[in-house]
């Protein structure tokens, strides 16, 4: 199968529109420009017709966890992992991740390539019925032969055939969190009275919902996305600065939906949208943290989502986090596994990455007895 690699060096070559310009921009310029605490080399590779992004790192242990497994299992996943749990766990499960720490450092975790990367938390991926496993692995492997490879964000219920052909061409499955997917496919979403609730907030809310076509919003939609995921949740989550959001605007990478105040014009929360095949992503959101929470923000934005999917009849994959408020909105919680391929690594990384496996699957199960 003919690959063709875009690097830093020939990207000028390729002409994209979208989400593959946004990619491409991270080539020509750096990822740090759009993403502050993201330092990873990104390529792209097209096939069959197709563009798919990928990152390179070596060692960038505190770069954010969407291109470091170090940080996706230690510094991430701590914080996130902490607080989800029972206190009485937290003590143990801290000293458990940090003695993780130095092995982790030793096996070399953070020399991988990840597959369809495109920085985000959540990488939908292409369901193509011929997707070249076999030809891709023998391509990468000889390519970085000092490195693991991997595909992030995969679930039984949208990636079955790739899951599938990775295991048979001997990759291994890591689970990485539990996610929660909402099939407005289905009646049952609408019958929710949690979804009831959210659309009559829509309805009756004193904001304009607006689409974001001018990128003179860029500077905000940064500001309520920093307010959200950055300052009340972790630090770790990717950094999109004003000129990630400014290219996603130019570039119409995604839709970009907001509320805005009629009386100041300013925006008092956002979301992206990212739609693969029949599959959608919110890639980003963030709302006013500082109003009050009687403005029911989050149920809103909630809510645009979620008739958009029924309009569109698509699956939302929900991603991580507040599971009882997505299954109390129809939603199914599934595992979410990256696949990792270390066959052509050494014994004791090779060793590394099969252990880590176990304690994920252990660990995981435990959490969802």
């Amino acid at each position: 199968m003919h690959f063709k690699l875009f690097s830093a060096d020939n990207i000028s070559e390729l002409h994209v529109e979208g989400v593959d310009h946004l990619i491409a921009q991270y080539l020509a310029s750096g990822c740090q420009p759009f993403i502050a605490n993201v330092d990873t080399e990104m390529n792209l590779l097209q096939y069959q017709g197709m563009t798919m992004p990928f990152s390179i790192n070596n060692k960038e242990y505190e770069t954010s966890y969407v291109c470091s497994p170090y940080n996706a299992f230690v510094s991430y996943g701590r914080d996130a992992l902490l607080a989800s749990i029972p206190t009485v766990l937290r003590t143990p499960l801290k000293v458990l991740i940090n003695g993780l720490a130095s092995p982790l450092k030793w096996m070399r975790i953070n020399r991988c390539v990840q597959m369809n990367n495109r920085l985000w938390a959540t990488n939908l991926s292409p369901e193509q019925s011929e997707f070249p496993v076999y030809d891709m692995r023998r391509y990468f492997t000889k390519a970085y032969p000092d490195h693991a490879l991997a595909f992030r964000s995969l679930t039984q219920s949208l990636n079955q055939n790739i899951i599938t052909k990775l295991k048979s061409d001997g990759f291994i499955l890591l689970p990485s969190r539990p996610i929660c997917m909402i099939d407005y496919r289905t009646p049952l979403p609408k019958r929710k009275n949690s979804s009831k609730n959210d659309k009559r907030h829509l309805n009756n809310t004193q904001y304009q919902l607006i689409d974001i076509h001018d990128t003179r919003y860029s500077t905000e939609l940064h500001q309520l996305y920093h307010k959200l995921y950055i300052e009340q949740h972790s630090p770790h989550n990717p950094q999109f600065t004003p000129l990630f959001f400014h290219t996603c605007i130019e570039q119409k990478a995604m839709e970009i939906k907001a509320l805005q105040d009629p009386q100041t014009g300013k925006l008092v929360a956002m979301l992206g949208l990212f739609i693969e095949g029949n599959v959608l992503t919110v890639p980003f959101c963030g709302y006013d943290t500082a109003l009050d929470k009687k403005q029911q923000l989050y149920p809103i934005l909630n809510a645009i989502t979620a008739r958009i999917c029924d309009e569109r009849q698509l699956i939302c994959h929900a991603s991580a986090g507040a599971m009882d408020y997505k299954r109390a909105r129809g939603g199914v919680e599934e595992m979410e596994y990256t696949a990792i391929y270390v066959n052509h690594l050494p014994w004791f990384r090779q060793c590394g990455w099969k252990i880590l496996s176990r304690l994920s699957r252990a660990f995981f199960k435990e959490q969802t007895q």
